[in-house]
C-alpha cells in the first residue's frame, strides 16, 4: 500500500513511517527486514516493534480495543508529537475487523488513501 502511495509523488514534503508488529505466528525481525526489502523509499523509515508498544499506543489514540495494526495514519504537515499520546492523525484507514471498533467506512481504499495523502501535500498551512 506504501509503495502505491509513493509512487503516486515525488514529493520530499511526504515521509513515511512503518512500525512493524508482531501480529501473526511468523511475524518476526527477520520477517519484517524481508517484507520490508520489497520496497524501499528514502522517505519512508521502519522500526520492528517486538512488543507491540506503538500499536498499543495508537489503540488508545484511536479508541480502538486491542492493537492498531494493518493501519494507515495521515497526517498534515503541521501536525507534532508532543507529550507521551500522538496527535490524532488528519486522515486514517484500517483493515482491522469489526470487534476492534474501527469504523467500516474507513475501511482500507487505496485510492481513497492515496487521494487524501496527495491533498494534505497540497495544502500549505
Amino acid at each position: 500500500m506504501l509503495e502505491r502511495v509513493f509512487k503516486a509523488t515525488a514529493s520530499e514534503d511526504l515521509k513515511g513511517f512503518i512500525g512493524w508488529l508482531p501480529m501473526l505466528a511468523t511475524d518476526d525481525s527477520a520477517a519484517a527486514s524481508r517484507q520490508g526489502a520489497q520496497f524501499r523509499d528514502p522517505r519512508v523509515t521502519e522500526a520492528w516493534d517486538g512488543n507491540r508498544d506503538i500499536g498499543l499506543l495508537f489503540a488508545r489514540r484511536l479508541g480502538l480495543e486491542g492493537i492498531a495494526w494493518d493501519v494507515y495514519l495521515v497526517y498534515g504537515r503541521g501536525a507534532r508529537w508532543e507529550g507521551s499520546e500522538p496527535p490524532m492523525p488528519s486522515f486514517w484507514m484500517h483493515q482491522l475487523r469489526a470487534r476492534t471498533g474501527a469504523d467500516p467506512k474507513l475501511w482500507l481504499d487505496p485510492s481513497r488513501l492515496t487521494s487524501e495523502v496527495l491533498t494534505l501535500i497540497e495544502k500549505r498551512e
